[in-house]
């Protein structure tokens, strides 16, 4: 879990591949479940409609999958719900991927801005963006801090193989 193009997709990705487990990715399950791109649903139902859906999929999906070992990628707002934390923390172990905004790739920062990511529609350029992107992280903060500790997209390559070697040991 994290910010938004923190990379939670990429190292979900790449870290299910060195624990060959299953690899989810929370809003691909909830497309699936309304049929339809997480642009449209916030387009159409607002934020609080979308946080119910993603909340119902993220019980179903864990529900489905009980003793089964995988890797799930969230998105960075799963952490505003109470319940979803406290489901979080029971049901998981959580790796917080955390950056500043100037150390996101800057091909991050190009996508957001030509993006239909909903949260960021507003951003019309790269100043607006880091204001309103560092204010979505700090308001989502301790939520983040309260399931785990962070690491860095960076920390997490230098550490390599002894980090996904910690991983197997759950």
């Amino acid at each position: 879990m994290g910010p938004p193009f923190v990379g939670k997709s990429y190292w979900a990705k790449k870290i299910s591949k060195e624990l060959n487990a299953e690899c989810v990715d929370l809003d691909h399950v909830i497309e699936e479940f309304a049929a339809k791109e997480v642009s449209k649903i916030f387009e159409e139902g607002g934020e609080t409609y979308f946080r119910k859906i993603e909340s119902r999929c993220l019980r179903s999906l864990t529900e489905s999958r009980v003793n089964r070992f995988y890797v799930l990628a969230t998105g960075g707002g799963v952490v505003l719900s109470l319940e979803n934390r406290k489901f979080l923390k029971e049901h998981s172990r959580i790796l917080f991927l955390d950056t500043d905004f100037d150390n996101l790739p800057v091909n991050s920062k190009v996508e957001i801005l030509g993006t239909s990511r909903p949260l960021f529609k507003k951003s019309k350029n790269l100043n607006d963006l880091k204001k309103q992107w560092t204010e979505l992280r700090d308001e989502r903060l301790t939520h983040y801090q309260e399931l785990a500790p962070s690491i860095t997209p960076l920390e997490l390559e230098k550490k390599g193989a002894t980090f996904f070697n910690g991983l197997r040991k759950f």
